[in-house]
């Protein structure tokens, strides 16, 4: 039988959508599932890159939200993976995206 997961306070720094909230550090974004003022964590996502932004929303699997990750690389250029619930944890979803920078005329 495995552990409980202590109660973790609501991430404040990191985004919410309906029951589910993220928040991140240099190497990772972590998410979590609300109820009742406490936050699960369900799922932690390695970063593989200067870290640019998240996003959490959009389609849904099981109730679980799509998570959006971009990160940066040189020259203004960002890399974008899309994450989707299947089963009990976040699988990359398609082949990642490189989305190029302002570049001066």
């Amino acid at each position: 039988m495995a552990a409980a997961v202590p109660c973790q306070p609501v991430p404040e720094a990191g985004m919410q959508h309906g029951n589910f909230a993220l928040d991140h550090d240099a190497s990772t974004v972590r998410v979590y599932r609300l109820e009742r003022g406490c936050a699960t964590p369900i799922a932690t996502i390695p970063i593989d890159g200067p870290f640019a932004f998240a996003f959490l929303g959009g389609e849904e699997h099981d109730g679980v939200p799509a998570i959006s990750i971009e990160t940066w690389l040189m020259h203004g250029d960002r890399k974008h993976r899309r994450f989707v619930w299947v089963g009990d944890r976040y699988v990359q979803h398609g082949r990642a995206e490189e989305i190029p920078g302002r570049r001066r005329p």
